[in-house]
């Protein structure tokens, strides 16, 4: 616990679920004050309890100090209300993109009941907003606990998702203009469940370029894995099953929650319930079984306790080329490997698993200087090396047992990752 970290989202729901976790998916995530690092804000849902559902009422905010108490910090100011709402204006999770600018940020704050989409923008002087758009295929409804799904910014920051699931009535999908916060061209795909209500952990991730979307949802008393193809001319027929769980004996067999897009271009999908293993998508950007998903493909020493995921803004993102809003000059760090060097690198970590050593070899065509990184799960350099040749030896007879990754970065860009097991 942090100074004056205690007490955020007091209320019944806090008390309710303490020792489960706060029962708002993907409904936290913190982003760093702009020009200030030292600085960081949480923007985190409120929700209440009603018979039959949980409904998010308020968008809050809490301001931290990460530099003070020799670096462990301070909450300097808590539940911080941005909107505030009733049991007839109450909200999906917020999500946020990188402004064209390079440096802002919009949070967008969809309205669960009503189709209008709520934006504030997080400058170095605070945030502006709410601003309202209405806009979309969302029926109104008088109904609290109707609509209910996630909602999700490509990698690029240009297109948006709104997935409800609650009764399976498909997903809206926009494109969004970093330079001025607004959605354009909804589009409509509707899917068939099965089910009158769609309940379980699902959710939807983007492929890293955006022209592809994957959508776990309940049907027939199952569980599925589909891909929809965003550049096809009929997104819904282009729907391609990956794969298929039925009901499973154990929640451990055959089961498929909310899925995750991770920094090295990989899917993540946990389990609806608890897991031993993630599922794995390895080439998410490749059509249909070519994405090579591999069921259990990431096992965990331990259980892992849910069918939801975590919710990671895209850190790296950052001006759009050529922007007419941007006047600061902030640009993307020069990228200097072309995607035919990328294929080009031969990568190999031996012996893996390992119990204290091991080797790493590659070869990098015209870049003969690398970087060398281990990190642990939690993407945490343990070392970093810079490496003239084509091999190097790695020790980790101080590190305890469990998985690792090394790294290959060229100019400060990220090529390849190998998965490290120590026993």
């Amino acid at each position: 616990m942090i100074e004056n970290g205690d007490s955020l989202n007091t209320g019944f729901v806090a008390e309710e679920q303490m020792n489960l976790g706060y029962p708002v998916i993907n409904g936290a995530f913190f982003i760093y004050l702009p020009e200030d690092s030292s600085k960081c804000i949480l923007f985190h849902i409120f929700s209440e309890r009603i018979p039959g559902a949980y409904i998010n009422q308020k968008l809050y905010y809490t301001l931290i100090d990460r530099t003070t108490n020799n670096g462990l910090g301070k909450v300097i100011e808590k539940n911080v209300p941005l909107m505030e709402g009733t049991t007839q204006l109450n909200f999906n999770h917020a999500g946020a993109v990188r402004h064209a600018n390079g440096r802002d940020w919009w949070v967008l704050l969809p309205h669960r009941m009503q189709p209008i989409y709520y934006r504030f923008l997080l400058t170095p002087e605070g945030i502006i907003g709410p601003e309202e758009q209405e806009i979309g295929f969302k029926m109104p409804t008088d109904d609290p606990s109707y609509y209910f799904g996630v909602n999700l910014f490509s990698q690029d920051g240009s297109q948006y998702v709104d997935y409800e699931w609650r009764k399976g009535e498909g997903f809206q999908l926009f494109d969004f203009d970093r330079c001025t916060g607004l959605l354009s061209n909804p589009i409509k795909v509707q899917y068939q469940t099965g089910f009158e209500v769609s309940n379980g952990a699902v959710g939807i991730a983007f492929s890293p370029s955006g022209r592809f979307l994957y959508m776990t949802y309940r049907k027939d008393s199952g569980v599925r894995l589909v891909q929809y193809d965003l550049d096809a001319p009929d997104i819904a027929a282009s729907e391609l099953l990956i794969s298929d769980c039925p009901v499973p004996v154990s929640p451990y067999e055959c089961s498929l929650g909310a899925p995750i897009l991770a920094p090295n271009g990989k899917i993540y999908i946990p389990a609806l319930i608890d897991t031993v293993a993630f599922h794995v998508i390895h080439h998410p950007d490749g059509l249909g079984l070519d994405c090579d998903f591999e069921f259990g493909g990431f096992p965990f020493s331990e259980k892992y306790p849910t069918g939801g995921s975590p919710y990671f803004p895209n850190y790296r993102l950052y001006d759009v080329p050529g922007s007419p809003c941007d006047t600061l000059g902030i640009n993307a760090p020069p990228v200097a490997v072309s995607d035919l060097e990328k294929e080009a690198i031969s990568f190999d970590v031996y012996p893996n698993p390992t119990s204290g050593h091991c080797n790493v070899s590659f070869k990098l065509n015209g870049h003969p200087k690398t970087q060398v990184k281990l990190t642990n799960l939690f993407g945490h350099v343990l070392e970093s090396h810079e490496v003239i040749g084509s091999s190097m030896s790695l020790s980790l007879s101080g590190l305890p047992t469990g998985i690792y990754f090394v790294q290959i970065t060229v100019n400060g860009k990220l090529l390849k990752t190998e998965k490290l097991m120590k026993y």
